[in-house]
């Protein structure tokens, strides 16, 4: 059921048949086997009316039950309000959790939220080194990130030169913010 589930919503748009994919999911969850498609399709309305609510409550399902992506993207719920009073202490236990199977996105939004103490005490030191976990996987954010930390010396000490290397990495990877500082366009 999962499995058709993905096939419809990844290719829903080409076979236009969202509303299997989200038959799919809804007949999984009755079983308990919760995927994060069944709340993408709530987030995005595919196959169904979209309802942030529904979708932050089959993110969370699926997280409960190890889906890292869902651990994600209930992190983000949180982080953004979606669905979900916005609450940054529940971001961060939920994108440690995802950081820690190896999630990037998570990663960087972990190494953010220790840089700036969202709903965690500032951390500087240990940001960076998260940061740099993302931005070695070419995370442009966690790039941008460096740059930034690099430009003013929060967790690093303070090198314009490599400030400006994270920079052009980030534009090389298209972050908006690190090609105008770069003086760089969209390719």
């Amino acid at each position: 059921m999962l499995r058709m589930g993905e096939y419809y919503l990844y290719d829903y748009d080409s076979l236009n048949e969202s509303e299997k994919a989200f038959a799919y999911f809804k007949k999984a969850a009755e079983y308990e086997w919760y995927s994060e498609g069944l709340g993408i399709c709530y987030e995005m309305g595919i196959g169904v009316e979209d309802n942030e609510t529904e979708a932050f409550k089959y993110y969370t399902l699926a997280a409960d039950n190890g889906n890292t992506m869902s651990m994600y993207r209930t992190g983000l719920c949180y982080y953004n309000g979606v669905g979900v009073k916005q609450n940054y202490a529940e971001a961060y236990r939920w994108f440690t959790d995802a950081a820690g199977n190896e999630n990037i996105a998570a990663t960087y939004y972990l190494g953010k939220m220790m840089m700036y103490g969202e709903g965690c005490t500032p951390d500087p030191e240990a940001a960076v080194q998260w940061l740099l976990k993302a931005a070695e996987k070419n995370s442009d954010k966690a790039q941008f990130e460096l740059g930034n930390a690099y430009l003013t010396g929060k967790g690093v000490e303070e090198n314009d030169e490599i400030a400006m290397e994270w920079f052009e990495k980030a534009a090389e990877n298209g972050n908006e913010k690190a090609l105008k500082i770069t003086g760089r366009r969209r390719k």
